[in-house]
């Protein structure tokens, strides 16, 4: 219990980083006996640097995780919806080569 009080504590912290809007998808558990990993998604503002945030954010909770994983994302691409079609296909492919092509031959995209 007393890694969840940290990790809690540490996320309370983290709300404070500058550029920092919004913490969500926290995660925290446990890999092996006494190893603690940590996940969570930061959304900050359009301004903010995201490598000073990352930095604080190991910073915060290095002493509560021995990994820490976070994907940071902005005002802007937090609000952007994929939509269908051929931009989708576009992104399907950034991700996988193996994907795309199963897309590509099941939509005809």
């Amino acid at each position: 219990m007393v890694v969840v009080a940290a990790a809690a504590a540490a996320a309370t912290q983290a709300r404070t980083i500058e550029g920092v809007l919004e913490i969500n998808k926290e995660d925290f558990w446990t890999q092996d006996w006494g190893e603690f990993i940590g996940s969570m998604h930061v959304r900050c503002s359009r301004e903010a640097n995201e490598q000073q945030i990352l930095r604080r954010l190991n910073e915060l909770f290095s002493s509560v995780v021995r990994h820490l994983t976070v994907q940071v994302r902005d005002l802007i691409s937090s609000l952007v919806r994929w939509p269908f079609g051929r931009d989708q296909a576009a992104h399907a492919r950034a991700h996988s080569p193996m994907l795309s092509k199963r897309f590509k031959r099941t939509t005809g995209v």
